[in-house]
Formats: C-alpha cells, sequence, structure tokens
C-alpha cells in the first residue's frame, strides 16, 4: 500500500483537535458502556477519513511542549510491554492447543464476541493513569473491527504468538504510523522522545485489549495478569485439534491454520524438550534426557522429538492420544496435512 498522503484540512484539523482533547467529556464507561464507546467510536471513525482522502498537517503543538519524557521511562514501558505480551503468547498459545479456543471464539455470535470486546476495552480504559487516553492511537480496538468476524481478533493475536520473547510486537496501522512520521519530521530530541512514547502506548493499549479480551471470555480475574509455563500435552495432539476448530474452510483459516502450526513447530525447535510419543516435557523427564528427532521430518525443518525409541516407535504404529500414526505424517511439511478444500467465488 502506497503511504499515505500529507495534507493540510482546516476541517479535518478542527476534528483531531477534539479527538485529541484529553479533557473531551463522554458518557460514563460504568453506567453506559455502550455509549461511551459509540463516542469513542464515533471520534476514531475519523482515521476511515484520513485513510481515504489523506492525513491532515496536523500542527505540531497539540504534543506537550515539556513532555517530561527520558529515555528510562521508555525502557520501563518496553519491559512492562515484552511481559505482557509474553503472558498473551503462553497463555493464548495453550487455549489454543488445549482447550479448542479458535473454535469455541469462532461459534460466539458478533454480538457475544463484540461484549467480551467491549468488556475488555472498558477494563483497559479504567485501569491506573490515563490509560483511556492511549486509545486516540487505536482505532482498530473497535467492536466491529474485532468482533464482527471471528478472524480478526485471531489474527491479531496469532501476530503476538509469532512474536519472540525478548522482542516487542508491534501493530501497524497504516494512518497512525503516517500521522507519527509526520510528527516526526520537524520534532527535536524532546519531541522524538514523546513520539516514541505515542508508538509504546499504542502498542501496550492494543496488547491489554487483546489479553483482557482472552481472560473475559474465560472469566478471569482482569486484575491481576498470570502466566501459564510448560505444557501440560504433546502439542503434536494439539495440531489435530486446532485443525478442526479452524474448520469453516476459508482460505483465511487455512492461512492462520498453518501459521500456527509454523509457529508451533518452531517453539519445539527452541525449546527442544517435549515427547511427541507420550506428550512429557523435560522437566517431567529429566533434564539429562537426549531426545531423538525423527529422521524423516528432519529433512524438511519440520521438528518431531522423541525420550526413546519405544515412545518413537509406538507413535509411528499407533499415534499418540488421539492423533494418527506418525508413519501417516512422517515427512510431509504441515501445509500438507491440511485437507484441500474447493474455493468458490460469491
Amino acid at each position: 500500500m502506497p503511504p499515505i498522503a500529507l495534507r493540510s484540512s482546516l476541517f479535518s484539523s478542527a476534528i483531531a483537535m477534539a479527538l485529541f482533547d484529553s479533557d473531551r467529556v463522554r458518557p460514563d464507561k460504568h453506567k453506559s458502556p455502550a455509549l461511551w464507546n459509540k463516542s469513542w467510536e464515533d471520534d476514531l471513525q475519523l482515521y476511515e477519513v484520513w485513510g481515504q482522502r489523506g492525513v491532515p498537517i496536523i500542527p505540531g503543538d497539540i504534543l506537550p511542549s515539556n513532555t517530561g519524557v527520558q529515555d528510562s521511562d521508555l525502557n520501563t514501558m518496553r519491559r512492562n510491554i515484552l511481559d505482557l505480551q509474553s503472558d498473551i503468547r503462553r497463555s493464548a498459545l495453550e487455549y489454543l492447543t488445549t482447550d479448542h479456543f479458535a473454535a469455541m471464539w469462532a461459534e460466539q455470535s458478533p454480538e457475544k464476541r463484540k461484549e467480551h470486546i467491549l468488556g475488555a476495552l472498558v477494563k483497559t480504559c479504567t485501569m491506573m493513569g490515563d490509560v483511556e487516553l492511549l486509545r486516540k492511537w487505536c482505532p482498530d480496538m473497535s467492536l466491529k473491527n474485532l468482533g464482527q468476524e471471528p478472524q480478526s481478533y485471531l489474527a491479531f493475536l496469532m501476530s503476538v504468538i509469532e512474536g519472540e520473547d525478548g522482542k516487542i510486537k508491534s501493530f501497524p496501522h497504516t494512518v497512525v504510523d503516517a500521522l507519527f512520521d509526520g510528527w516526526a519530521k520537524s520534532a527535536g530530541r524532546g519531541g522524538m522522545v514523546f513520539i516514541e512514547k505515542m508508538r509504546l502506548d499504542r502498542i501496550y493499549f492494543v496488547s491489554t485489549v487483546l489479553w483482557k479480551t482472552l481472560l473475559s471470555f474465560y472469566g478471569k480475574d482482569e486484575a491481576i495478569r498470570y502466566k501459564i509455563s510448560g505444557s501440560t500435552e504433546a502439542h503434536r495432539r494439539a495440531m489435530r485439534d486446532i485443525r478442526s476448530d479452524l474448520r469453516s474452510g476459508g482460505q483465511q483459516d487455512r492461512a492462520l491454520l498453518r501459521s500456527i502450526k509454523r509457529t508451533m513447530s518452531a517453539k519445539h525447535a527452541e525449546e527442544r524438550g517435549i515427547c511427541w510419543g507420550c506428550g512429557k516435557t523435560r522437566a517431567e523427564l529429566g533434564v539429562d534426557t537426549v531426545f531423538q528427532a525423527c529422521s524423516g521430518c528432519k529433512k524438511i525443518n519440520k521438528i518431531i522429538l522423541y525420550c526413546s525409541r519405544e515412545c518413537q516407535k509406538r507413535d509411528w504404529k499407533t499415534g499418540f492420544a488421539g492423533s494418527a500414526p506418525h508413519k501417516e505424517e512422517c515427512g510431509k511439511p504441515w501445509e500438507d496435512s491440511v485437507p484441500a478444500e474447493s474455493i468458490s467465488s460469491t
């Protein structure tokens, strides 16, 4: 997509000034969450206008002249984001593999999905400080965008899962990025630090909404984040579970499934600690356990590990935990295990 053009527009700039007004009065989010959200989404529609007509040249003086933001503050923000995204990555992966989350999310009605998202938005915006003000950089965090179609939220979630611990996963948005880039062209040192803070603010807000939506779905307490470590069963079984979860048959579903499989395989290659024949982890088997990789799968860079020759033989003949015998899948890429489906044009 070509870069969004910057253009001068008095009308758009005036609306932008209202959107970016920290003192803007909105309906009470606790008493009237739907009206509160509508107030936000009405304002955020401005990003759609900018996407079609070009981002206006918004005066840089709407940014505070003396922010007091230091590089050390940004480092603290980065650490918080890394911790949050790590929690999302581990928990979402666990729910996808062991609890059929993708299927259950898809089976919800759009109204029910939007209910979870609205609750997540409210709880995100009632956190300490002025977290609600960060929503102005997140036009994609809307009920329609995240809840109308099930794949929208799942795609955001997968982008975090596919990230790496220790590296912040950003969420590119053409118009928001163009707005930040426009300010950066004329910003001094202090301004650049503040613009970087705004970029991190967006990442933090989006990540938190994704996290709280997941917690809402499972009825968890949003006040405290929790971590799920380790694996409760072999991820090989999970691959077949996810395949049945994403059963609507669309091209987008198959692409998401392949993405999940590649991620899971990469996790195994990195951790090298799960036997696909018995489901036990290195922690359960002992740190001295030497895993053997399936030679047929290794040729195509598909890492399948076993803790013993017995596990490998048993898996080859009968499979594990209801999955197909490995002899039916050995040496085949993940994509080949997805049944081909016809796609008819509408």
